[in-house]
Formats: structure tokens, C-alpha cells, sequence
């Protein structure tokens, strides 16, 4: 799942020209937060978002612990999304990479990937 987020967000990142080789970790962490929230959220889809608990006063509904993480991963996403520039708020405070019209090394591991 992170390989296709890779694909697709690093495309999109090359086309609006702000990514280069010196942020590969940071693609890779988005990626790979990405490729969690989902696979969280397919969990929740299968077993729901809370479970019964039986006490002493009967039956109680706790959240799953996939709960918290899916809200953990999706915050830690939020945030790359932000420093990428890929949300709309933050989109018009990033800029787009100057220069020279030699291909960014970035994209030769993109072109690998594929």
C-alpha cells in the first residue's frame, strides 16, 4: 500500500516541482503513515469501532484501540500532507523548486518503483 501512495504522491509532488532527492525520508514517513491509517480503518470496517465488555453492572462499550490509533495516524498524516503542500490551506505556501531543467533525482527512484 505505501508503494502506491509512493507512486501517486510523489507523481503529484513532481509535477507541481516542489520535491526533491533530500526529501525521500520524509515521502517514505508519509507513505508508510498512510499505508497504517488504511490498514487500521479496514480493521474498524471489520470489527467496528467499539466492543462489550461485560462487569459487575452489566455490559459496557470501550473503543477499540484502533480508535486511538486511527486518530494518531491520521494526525501524523495531516501534518506531512501540510509540509508537501497537499492540502488546500497549505497548498499556496509551498513553492515550487527553481532552476535548472535537469530531471530531479527524486524521480529516477519514482520511475524504479514503477
Amino acid at each position: 500500500m505505501a508503494k502506491e501512495y509512493w507512486q501517486e504522491i510523489g507523481g503529484l509532488l513532481l509535477q507541481m516541482k516542489i520535491i526533491s532527492y533530500a526529501d525521500t525520508a520524509a515521502m517514505t514517513l508519509l507513505c508508510d503513515v498512510l499505508a497504517q491509517w488504511v490498514s487500521v480503518r479496514v480493521t474498524i470496517a471489520k470489527r467496528g469501532r467499539v466492543y462489550e465488555l461485560l462487569s459487575d453492572g452489566g455490559k459496557v462499550f470501550r473503543a477499540r484501540p484502533e480508535v486511538a490509533m486511527e486518530a494518531d495516524l491520521w494526525r501524523r498524516a495531516s501534518r506531512m500532507l501540510v509540509e508537501f503542500g497537499l492540502t488546500p490551506a497549505s497548498r499556496s505556501k509551498v513553492s515550487a523548486l527553481g532552476g535548472t531543467e535537469e530531471k530531479d533525482p527524486l524521480s529516477a527512484l519514482f520511475d524504479e518503483a514503477k
